[in-house]
């Protein structure tokens, strides 16, 4: 997963490479937790949301970024590490914008979001 990160962090203006890489990442996490870890570990959640946010109008990188981060997002190193750095409200954020307009964002960006909200309740996190 290392490669398929460096190349989304160096071509993150390319709209294809962030959508390939997101599906690379999705197929490689997907029914593999070691895959998922592995993932995480190297910056996956967060080259994932720079995707998000770079490419705000283009739906196909929004729904194969929120498939790869409905994965992802089981794990609480997932929902820590994007809790740090303050993701979690750029993915929601993210989600109100395309929910409406992609069945795919709305079905993945609902469970993305159930489950931070999970691992939120869990540590006594409260969102003002």
């Amino acid at each position: 997963p290392r490669e398929i990160i460096s190349h989304m962090y160096r071509y993150k203006s390319n709209a294809g490479v962030q959508e390939k890489g997101c599906e690379l990442l999705d197929c490689l996490a997907r029914g593999n937790e070691a895959g998922r870890t592995a993932i995480i570990r190297v910056g996956g959640s967060r080259a994932i949301v720079n995707a998000i946010q770079n490419h705000e109008d283009n739906k196909d990188v929004q729904r194969v970024a929120f498939e790869a981060l409905t994965v992802l997002s089981s794990e609480f190193e997932c929902w820590f590490d994007l809790e740090q750095d303050g993701s979690i409200d750029a993915v929601g954020r993210a989600f109100q914008r395309h929910a409406k307009i992609s069945a795919g964002v709305e079905r993945s960006g609902s469970v993305v979001l159930s489950n931070f909200s999970m691992f939120r309740s869990q540590n006594n996190i409260t969102v003002e």
